[in-house]
């Protein structure tokens, strides 16, 4: 590739070289001793790399594990970050350039961050079709309401707290109804908030979760739960912070499987993955299909 731009990412623990149109992502020459550094690390405990809180402030940086290059085009930074995002939506990783910062905790090991497994073909694949969705999408706001919508639900994992969780997760739901609603469109009328989930489900063929059934009072468990935290300052009925969801799995788990789905129907990824269920612990292969 020739007037290219290349931007150091990580952390990816995982030796990959990518080819796809014109974005490449190789392993860069220090990737051994990086892996080996970040994981021998005094700051890691399991999945998880912590900030050093003696420091006044806790945003720091985790050396880049590999360098992406892509054509040195109109936005080409802004798709190479957006492909550099999408790779970590696969791996279950927030991947970021080099220059970018993690607050909390940030996911060391693959599969963190979400219940989705694919091997090195399909993420070729996805960053193709992404690139696909690039070139058809040319709004600017478009555009970074889909990198916000991967950026928030793989940052929103870094929290700790389940309420903080929720909170998170239901601005990405609400991203993938905007991106859904002005690239589709919706019935006229407008939707409410209770109608949404139901109706993401249905539209990208998702097996729709119990708390996105619409009840008698036109509400939903979800929208309920939304109601209550964003206008009322509860949380399961409860001041926020007292109480967790009673749903098994988790109310942010479930969302974000549900998220990280509708992500991939928005991008025009067709995969067995979009029709598994969001209520289960279980991991799920990608599964390409043809459309």
């Amino acid at each position: 590739m020739t007037n290219i731009i290349e931007i150091k990412f990580g952390y990816w623990p995982q030796k990959l070289h990518i080819h796809s149109s014109n974005i490449q992502a190789e392993p860069l020459p220090e990737f051994e001793d990086v892996v080996s550094k970040v994981s021998g690390s005094s700051q890691v405990d399991g999945s998880w790399f912590y900030p050093d809180f003696q420091k006044t402030l806790p945003a720091y940086q985790i050396p880049p594990t590999h360098v992406l290059h892509i054509a040195n085009e109109a936005n080409g930074r802004e798709l190479g970050e957006l492909a550099i995002a999408v790779i970590g939506l696969l791996e279950g990783m927030r991947l970021i350039p080099e220059e970018w910062v993690h607050f909390y905790r940030a996911a060391i090991k693959l599969h963190t961050l979400s219940d989705l497994s694919c091997g090195k073909g399909e993420i070729e694949e996805v960053l193709q079709i992404t690139q696909t969705f690039w070139k058809l999408n040319h709004a600017q706001d478009i555009r970074r309401c889909l990198f916000g919508a991967i950026h928030w639900l793989l940052f929103s994992e870094s929290y700790i707290h389940e309420f903080e969780r929720f909170a998170a997760q239901y601005i990405v739901l609400d991203s993938c109804f905007w991106l859904h609603k002005n690239i589709r469109g919706v019935p006229p009328g407008g939707m409410s908030h209770a109608a949404r989930p139901s109706f993401l489900a249905r539209a990208y063929g998702i097996p729709e979760p119990n708390w996105a059934t619409m009840l008698p009072d036109n509400t939903c468990e979800l929208s309920r739960l939304r109601n209550e935290f964003f206008h009322e300052g509860r949380y399961c009925g409860h001041p926020i912070g007292f109480a967790l969801s009673p749903l098994i799995p988790p109310i942010t788990l479930q969302l974000n499987a549900f998220n990280t789905r509708l992500i991939l129907g928005i991008l025009g990824v067709n995969c067995n993955y979009l029709k598994s269920p969001v209520d289960t612990r279980a991991m799920h292969d990608l599964g390409l299909t043809k459309p």
